[in-house]
């Protein structure tokens, strides 16, 4: 099976970790688990490539994280935040982990 971050995609007979496929942004792979990557879920996002299991604390840095404060994230695999689609408008906000934007 593959590291997690990673997965063997269309590969067939995968043999070593060294044929491992890292996981896209936006995506996450769970450890020894998953041919093929996963959307991160509503209301999270993942900006690095190579997302280890959605919610994994142990690697802050690698998985699918709740959306940021004043930002939402309302659909599976968002990747990219800061692009100006995702920011709560004015008159809005938002708390950490949010799909939508709310009315102050």
């Amino acid at each position: 099976m593959d590291d997690g971050g990673t997965h063997q995609g269309s590969i067939v007979g995968v043999t070593s970790s060294a044929n491992c496929v890292s996981c896209p942004k936006g995506m996450y792979c769970e450890y020894n688990y998953d041919v093929m990557p996963k959307l991160c879920p509503i209301g999270t996002f993942s900006d690095v490539s190579g997302a280890e299991e959605a919610g994994d604390d142990n690697n802050p840095t690698a998985f699918c994280k709740p959306c940021t404060a004043g930002y939402h994230c309302p659909h599976l695999g968002v990747w990219d935040i800061n692009n100006g689609d995702y920011i709560c408008p004015t008159g809005s906000y938002s708390p950490a982990g949010s799909s939508t934007c709310f009315d102050c």
